[in-house]
């Protein structure tokens, strides 16, 4: 009895380990990610302070940082959109499981936080900073910098029309105000929306903002001359057990079970 148990384990374990240890990782980086150069991201922040060139009715989605800060300090709110194509990422989990054979584990987000080295920015603090996830990828980044905002694209006064259609929260996350190291930020919920994105393959939009009153962060955005040192979204995805073989698993257990009762009759 011993033995047929020890084999029924050895069984189970086989069939179920492949589901465990089989998990892929993708990380999507602007000109970086596959190795013919990732081109899926857009990004811009927004800002309602009104000293050295900020505007809330001007675009900055062509400067090479992106921005958070609380409202209320002395250079105003800031807010920051990154926009990632997805599409490359179900195809990579489509070819190594197949078609709906898989299921997302974890999202993280990466950013290098970088010094203010520009007027139009609050002084660097540290404090917390929340993602939400939207529903809307109906914006544009726009070609707007600190030191000449435009009117092409996504504007802080045009934010809370895209934040309204709809926005699911990924977590809230802690900026302890050092920069220069490269900062990875896993997500903490993973809503039905960024996963029907990534199932999809589609555009998933996420806006960054501040969840205090004194967090004040810069950091490198899509355009940043350091391609490894721009926003990384990365997704990892793991095998989901055929019904076929979570059958298997089933039968087996209960085979075990109803020997154990047989034998204790």
């Amino acid at each position: 009895m011993k033995n047929s148990l020890a084999l029924a384990l050895i069984f189970i374990v086989s069939l179920t380990r492949s589901s465990i240890d089989a998990a892929t990782t993708v990380t999507l980086q602007q000109g970086v990610s596959p190795t013919s150069g990732y081109a899926g991201t857009i990004d811009a922040f927004v800002t309602n302070g009104t000293l050295n060139n900020a505007d809330p009715a001007k675009n900055y989605g062509g400067a090479g940082a992106l921005a958070v800060a609380a409202s209320g300090l002395s250079q105003g709110e800031f807010q920051s959109l990154l926009r990632f194509d997805l599409s490359l990422a179900k195809s990579q989990f489509d070819s190594t499981y197949g078609v709906g054979g898989w299921a997302v584990s974890t999202v993280a987000l990466s950013l290098m936080p970088q010094t203010a080295n520009n007027a139009i920015f609050n002084a660097i603090h540290s404090g917390n900073f929340g993602i939400n996830w939207l529903s809307s990828d109906t914006w544009t980044e726009g070609t707007g910098t600190p030191a000449a905002g435009t009117t092409d694209g996504i504007t802080y006064n045009g934010i809370a029309a895209l934040i309204s259609s709809g926005s699911q929260s990924v977590g809230s996350f802690s900026y302890d105000g050092t920069t220069g190291t490269i900062k990875t930020y896993t997500f903490s919920s993973i809503g039905s929306g960024l996963r029907n994105d990534i199932s999809s393959g589609s555009q998933a939009t996420f806006d960054l903002f501040a969840a205090d009153s004194q967090v004040s962060a810069v950091f490198n955005s899509r355009s940043f001359a350091t391609t490894t040192n721009r926003p990384a979204l990365t997704i990892t995805a793991s095998a989901v057990p055929e019904p076929g073989r979570a059958m298997l698993v089933s039968m087996a257990l209960f085979s075990i079970g109803l020997r154990r009762s047989r034998k204790a009759r």
